[in-house]
């Protein structure tokens, strides 16, 4: 993807951009980290859900960031893939042009 725009105007910088945030994104997440809270107590009930809630949010804010770089690799491979079906298109309308 060295190219700004392919034969047929397929914009590589701005998805490259895009591609580019979504890993950013991706990587800048980080897991909440709480602070000590009182295991024991009137409020230990409150506490031991508080911590099991950002356990879980935590866990999903890990599978997102993976599927995030994932689904960015699939952009990358699927781009590449558009970029040479654009340019034989237009390589096959450049011969039937007049």
């Amino acid at each position: 993807m060295s190219t700004s725009h392919s034969d047929l105007f397929f914009d590589v910088h701005t998805i490259t951009d895009h591609i580019a945030n979504l890993r950013e994104d991706a990587a800048a997440t980080q897991p909440i980290a709480l602070p000590s809270l009182p295991e024991a107590g009137p409020v230990a009930a409150l506490s031991a859900a508080v911590h099991a809630a950002v356990a879980a949010i935590n866990e999903h804010t890990d599978l997102l960031a993976r599927e995030a770089h994932r689904t960015a690799a699939n952009m990358e491979a699927f781009t590449t893939g558009a970029l040479r079906v654009d340019t034989s298109t237009a390589r096959v309308f450049e011969g039937v042009a007049p």
